[in-house]
């Protein structure tokens, strides 16, 4: 939840700021097993990640206790010229910009943006005002690794805004370089090089399409994004014999979102992912990754928010190294259901809680292996507006 500051006017220039930090406390069961390299160890780590519980994909070493702090501003440069920035710390991302751009409304229904944007190709809610979430179900909105592929990144927008009828028709299509400045210098899909490795180009380009019915507030969003991320190991330090490897990526998206009742909404959004990984220009693994996510939210009183949700993870991976002689149309298979139910209460006019509860099950392994289990979170959040 993000209430601001409000607006404060110098000279023609409006600004507005909205923050909220925090404390998260969880308590997760089973507990994480210890990292080891023995080969039943690290089956055992991989089987309980594939779980997505709060402690699997954390930029910050986890921690069941643990500060975090969102911050959102904006300037009114000129009349058609705004800046804009979005800061957020907390243990799954670190320390990270979501958006330091400027927006140019070259007209009213036409515009572009530039420097740090967002994709667009999701719905993930880490500056809402109104998430009922402490983490969020669909499993590229809560994992570091993926929100690093799908979030943001350097680049440049144009964008329309059209009015037919009762419906309000907004599309955006860009270009994005996250190696800029170094913003994202590490980022590498779904299969990142170990050492010794130099990520020479990753580029994207998107589009997504977003249509809202201003009379009923039901509200759909396409979107799709492709990557194409390239490097190369140092001489001497090749792996498996391969010298260059390139990331292709396909992220296609559709969300949907309605009223079924005057205070109760549904959502739903579906994501696939279609991974190309290559070495020496030649396809070494394929990737599809798909999330699916059911929400019911319903506004039970003005304090108080109640939220269930359910959400299915899947991954199914081939590999088919010529150069090695390999090929298993079964390389790799994780499917996690899980589910979740979350209470939000707003204490008074800065001060919140959230607790969610998070059921998660998995069944995944390597080569037509077969691991399975289950786990559960309890977490609390409490924030603070400002």
């Amino acid at each position: 939840m993000l209430f601001g500051l409000g607006e404060v006017c110098a000279e023609g220039l409006s600004t507005s700021m909205y923050g909220e930090m925090g404390l998260d406390a969880w308590a997760i069961s089973p507990k994480r097993p210890a990292m080891a390299t023995d080969g039943a160890s690290a089956t055992a780590t991989h089987s309980y990640d594939a779980l997505g519980l709060p402690d699997t994909d954390t930029e910050w070493h986890f921690k069941p206790v643990s500060p975090w702090l969102r911050f959102s501003g904006s300037a009114q440069l000129a009349s058609d010229v705004e800046a804009n920035f979005k800061f957020r710390a907390d243990q799954v991302a670190g320390m990270h910009v979501d958006a330091a751009n400027l927006d140019w409304a070259a007209s009213p229904s036409f515009g572009f943006r530039a420097g740090v944007v967002n994709f667009s190709t999701n719905w993930c809610r880490t500056y809402d005002v109104d998430s009922p979430w402490v983490a969020e179900p669909d499993f590229f909105c809560r994992s570091n690794g993926y929100m690093n592929i799908n979030n943001a990144a350097p680049g440049v927008q144009a964008y329309t805004n059209t009015s037919l009828g009762a419906y309000r028709v907004q599309t955006v299509v860009g270009l994005y370089r996250p190696l800029f400045m170094l913003y994202n210098s590490d980022e590498f899909g779904f299969h990142p090089p170990k050492q010794n490795f130099h990520i020479d180009f990753n580029r994207k380009i998107g589009a997504a399409v977003n249509v809202l019915n201003t009379q009923t507030a039901t509200q759909v969003r396409l979107g799709t994004l492709r990557s194409d991320e390239g490097g190369a190991y140092a001489p001497g330090s090749e792996v498996d014999g391969h010298r260059t490897r390139q990331n292709l990526i396909d992220n296609y998206y559709f969300g949907f979102d309605t009223a079924v009742r005057p205070f109760l909404r549904f959502r739903y959004t579906w994501s696939q992912y279609r991974s190309h990984l290559i070495s020496d220009e030649l396809p070494v693994i394929q990737d599809k990754e798909y999330s699916q996510t059911v929400e019911l939210i319903y506004d039970w009183q003005a304090t108080d928010v109640l939220a269930l949700g359910m959400s299915k993870f899947s991954i199914a991976a081939a590999q088919n190294d010529v150069s090695q002689n390999i090929r298993a149309d079964d390389y790799y298979y994780q499917l996690s259901p899980a589910y979740f139910a979350a209470w939000r209460h707003q204490w008074g006019e800065a001060i919140y809680s959230t607790l969610q509860w998070t059921h998660a099950t998995q069944t995944s392994g390597y080569n037509g292996a077969r691991s399975s289990g289950s786990g559960s979170a309890l977490g609390l959040r409490l924030g603070f507006q400002f």
